[in-house]
């Protein structure tokens, strides 16, 4: 990566840091004006302290979270594989908890997929980038449904369109991160990178998006 490249991913960044810190701040400055102003009830008092509290979590969060996007992500050169089953039952699970409904679920017997150190963070980075906050930001809301596919070559996740990821076809492009406009997203997006996946969008009206990953027989 040049130095200009790196300056420039270093600028979008600290851009999207502070559009996320925007919110915490604010509600950490609002309960902090209630307890500072007013005279509250003891429950109230505790309610207002609970959200000075949880607010300043999410910005340490947003911090550590940008702080790992400017060193290499831990998983480079670490070639930890688990069977591609596993993997896609985690997904699912994950998917679930976040409200998408599973299309389908393909038969991945026989062959493994790259998770560096943690399947669990990589199915988290996988629901991330396809959640129904990320669909929202990249057009109008609808039911959001997984699907899961594979080839010879590749594991995939989708959103939007058909089920299917493969073949790559003309109307897939790279995607890019900054599309979304998080700090969690853009981190989740650099997770797949590292363990040599791809995260692409859809040309045209479904606004599809995938996630490719390399299998191993």
């Amino acid at each position: 990566m040049s130095d200009l490249q790196r300056a420039a991913d270093i600028e979008r960044l600290m851009q999207l840091l502070m559009h996320d810190l925007r919110s915490p701040l604010g509600v950490a400055q609002g309960y902090v004006s209630l307890l500072n102003g007013q005279a509250l009830s003891a429950e109230d008092r505790v309610r207002a302290l609970r959200g000075v509290i949880d607010a300043i979590a999410r910005i340490s969060a947003l911090v550590d979270d940008a702080a790992t996007l400017l060193v290499p992500d831990e998983t480079e050169g670490r070639w930890g594989f688990v069977d591609a089953s596993l993997l896609c039952e985690r997904v699912s699970a994950e998917a679930g908890r976040r409200g998408m409904h599973i299309a389908s679920l393909e038969v991945c017997d026989g062959v493994k997929v790259r998770v560096g150190n943690s399947v669990d963070r990589l199915s988290e980075a996988i629901t991330i980038v396809l959640s129904p906050t990320a669909r929202a930001r990249l057009g109008p809301a609808q039911p959001v449904t997984l699907g899961i596919s594979r080839n010879d070559m590749e594991l995939g996740f989708r959103i939007g369109g058909s089920c299917t990821v493969h073949p790559r076809s003309p109307d897939l492009v790279a995607f890019d991160p900054a599309a979304i406009g998080t700090v969690e997203h853009l981190k989740a997006h650099r997770h797949i990178s590292s363990l040599q996946g791809h995260v692409w969008r859809e040309v045209g009206e479904t606004r599809a998006c995938g996630i490719t990953l390399p299998l191993s027989h």
